[in-house]
């Protein structure tokens, strides 16, 4: 899962997908993290008063999971039941499914089996990978789909989502969208950088019209179609902007002629 075993720094910037869900869950919830990993978004929720239940299928690093949490539990998600295995008990006021959805055979039913634990006015706190993102494009364009330790082609992924898929997925669950975020980056500052800079220019300068080319994630909250008052659509949210300076790719186009042509002579 992305943000909890990606190393490198953007995993720690103030713009994160950790710290977007962690302001999206909010201060003294009874929360369910669902696929935790080894607890990164547990142990900030802890610092901010929440109540939290912990569950993954790696027991190692549940047991680092357990240290932040009231209760632990180690279950697949692609066991049909893997729901009725926790203890009864009040509802949780959130659940966070954050980059766990595409790990999964069956993410529609994991979804609809995680909205029955919401209490009353309770949401759901989720993040996925782009599949549409300009660095997969480019990794498709050069006849390449690697998978990778880490990042938007980690090997463990084996279901993909695009802008275009989100909101029906949440409706097959009963769950309206009511919160976007795109955590943005330029092909350039991600894995993709070697790929990026072997595409042709006009390539590149095609696929910097892609509306989503630069989200690497999205980060949500949804809640049961029944209790929301204002849902809205993913397409009406504004993805920012992301530096891309057209003289960088022109810069280094000209330097890669320059180099084959002085090779050539």
């Amino acid at each position: 899962m992305t943000h909890r075993y990606d190393a490198s720094q953007r995993a720690f910037k103030p713009e994160s997908t950790v710290n977007r869900i962690v302001s999206l869950v909010g201060d003294n919830r009874r929360v369910i993290d669902i696929g935790s990993g080894p607890g990164v978004v547990a142990s900030r929720l802890a610092l901010r008063g929440c109540e939290i239940t912990v569950v993954d299928s790696d027991r190692e690093a549940l047991r680092l999971a357990s240290g932040h949490a009231s209760r632990a539990y180690c279950l697949d998600l692609n066991d049909p039941n893997w729901h009725q295995q926790l203890e009864v008990g009040p509802r949780y006021d959130v659940v966070i499914l954050a980059d766990v959805l595409e790990h999964l055979f069956d993410p529609d039913a994991v979804l609809k089996n995680a909205v029955q634990l919401l209490a009353e006015g309770g949401y759901v706190v989720l993040s996925m990978p782009n599949i549409s993102h300009n660095g997969v494009v480019a990794s498709l364009l050069m006849g390449n789909f690697d998978y990778t330790e880490t990042g938007l082609l980690d090997r463990t992924h084996i279901r993909f989502f695009g802008a275009h898929s989100i909101e029906p997925m949440l409706n097959r669950a009963s769950l309206a969208l009511e919160h976007v975020e795109f955590v943005t980056a330029h092909p350039r500052d991600t894995e993709f950088a070697g790929v990026w800079e072997a595409l042709p220019l006009r390539t590149k300068l095609t696929l910097r019209s892609s509306h989503y080319g630069n989200v690497y994630q999205f980060v949500l909250r949804a809640r049961p179609l029944s209790k929301t008052t204002e849902p809205i659509a993913l397409n009406s949210v504004p993805v920012p902007r992301v530096s891309d300076p057209l003289w960088v790719d022109v810069r280094r186009s000209l330097a890669r002629f320059a180099r084959r042509n002085h090779m050539m002579t």
